[in-house]
């Protein structure tokens, strides 16, 4: 008897671009949703810029890549109708050493200015877990932590680290652009 896997669920971020010129009845334009959970966002100029952490389920045994790979779907209105599909090609995905490869970051773009145009995404391994943004470059902060051998010693050589990668942003585009990193940990409580 063939065991069925079990069903893909996802939690996701829904973007509405709404027409408010008639501010008595707003018109709904586009709607995108991403997989994943909201992490923060900027306005610059005419486009909206969104990042977005995705965890994916490893529900099967040796997964393929589009079993992992964050889902994404839009549509004008009724996007219950449009299937998910997944947000970038496996090739597309961005790896920064020495990030863990356990979850996704996505940073897309969407134009405020016409609706049909395509959205624009850029996807890497890892966890934002802070974001600064300029007029031309976004900035997201994450830890890589000490790794450890199967007897719990530290490895040689890993210890606590922010790495901190920055995307270049022109007119909806974004680009990888070069990471750095420093020892420790970014502390919350100092964090605006």
């Amino acid at each position: 008897k063939e065991i069925m896997p079990y069903p893909r669920y996802m939690s996701a971020m829904s973007v509405r671009l709404y027409d408010i010129s008639n501010r008595d009845n707003p018109e709904l334009l586009r709607t995108v949703d991403f997989e994943g959970n909201y992490m923060t966002s900027r306005k610059i100029g005419d486009y909206a810029y969104f990042v977005v952490n995705s965890y994916p389920s490893y529900h099967r045994d040796n997964p393929v890549c589009d079993d992992i790979v964050p889902l994404y779907r839009e549509g004008k209105t009724n996007i219950e109708d449009e299937e998910a599909m997944p947000i970038v090609e496996c090739i597309d995905i961005g790896y920064i050493y020495p990030m863990q490869a356990e979850s996704f970051i996505t940073i897309a773009s969407i134009s405020m200015e016409d609706e049909d145009e395509e959205v624009k995404k850029e996807v890497i391994v890892g966890s934002g877990q802070n974001v600064y943004a300029s007029l031309e470059n976004l900035y997201i902060a994450q830890t890589s932590w000490p790794r450890y051998n199967n007897l719990g010693e530290l490895k040689k050589d890993y210890y606590e680290k922010t790495v901190i990668t920055k995307f270049e942003l022109d007119n909806g585009d974004v680009d990888f652009s070069g990471t750095g990193e420093a020892k420790g940990h970014i502390d919350r409580k100092s964090v605006v």
